[in-house]
């Protein structure tokens, strides 16, 4: 069975504990319908001397984005040391917005995540919050969060060039953020189930050995170049 790495992309398929699984994206689908339902309370970090700046909302439709530029623009501001808000729907198999709003807060350096699950019809409605301290571009990851999910990962392309050494630095620091022992990790000229992945030069190729709940196992992953999309796949299937 082929994993997505969610871009955050999935980019790893591990990004929400919701009823559905919200899908990875790119660009150029037309705009998916308003929440019929009110968003949830606005999140409002202590220490917010006044209200952020209200960038607009990114939509994650499956393999498409619409507004997927805010992601740039979100952390354009956050390196201005700008108070800022970002919203972001991504769409379930369904069709449902899992609606999501990020706000960054100058005065302590933290990031403040809502998600709101109220418009997923087959998922357990919730409105959760979380802060996490760091955001690593490298690999599209919000880091030192509260709650039992210590990592967050962003959906859309990271915010990087994607190279050879790149993706590199992505898959490992992904499997370390989500408790994967990286023993080794390379890239490598072709994996097994290469029929899946062609024309090949529209890929990067790695192969990683990692020790997973105390067993060693070989993992190979397929960087798209053109969108980012991780695909990853397990030496046994």
């Amino acid at each position: 069975m082929q994993k997505n790495m969610p871009l955050a992309i999935i980019l790893l398929a591990i990004l929400l504990t919701v009823g559905c699984t919200p899908a990875n994206n790119s660009t150029g689908q037309p705009p998916a319908p308003e929440s019929t339902r009110p968003p949830a309370d606005d999140p409002s970090p202590n220490g917010v001397a006044s209200a952020p700046l209200d960038i607009g909302k990114t939509e994650y439709i499956h393999r498409t984005s619409n507004n997927a530029e805010l992601k740039q623009r979100f952390f354009d501001e956050v390196d201005k040391k700008q108070a800022v808000r970002w919203n972001f729907d991504v769409m379930t198999t369904e069709g449902d917005p899992i609606h999501h709003t990020l706000i960054y807060d100058p005065a302590q350096s933290l990031f403040t995540l809502t998600i709101d699950t109220r418009d997923d019809k087959f998922g357990q409605p919730s409105v959760t919050e979380k802060s996490c301290k760091q955001y690593k571009r490298e690999a599209d990851l919000l880091t030192d969060c509260t709650g039992e999910q210590k990592t967050f990962g962003l959906f859309g392309a990271p915010l990087v060039p994607l190279t050879e050494q790149s993706g590199l630095a992505f898959i490992k620091e992904h499997l370390a953020a989500y408790g994967d022992e990286v023993l080794t990790a390379a890239p490598v000229a072709s994996i097994p189930y290469m029929k899946d992945y062609q024309p090949a030069e529209n890929y990067f190729f790695y192969q990683a050995t990692i020790k997973e709940e105390g067993k060693e196992q070989t993992v190979y992953f397929a960087i798209e170049k053109a969108t980012w999309e991780v695909n990853r796949r397990a030496a046994n299937e």
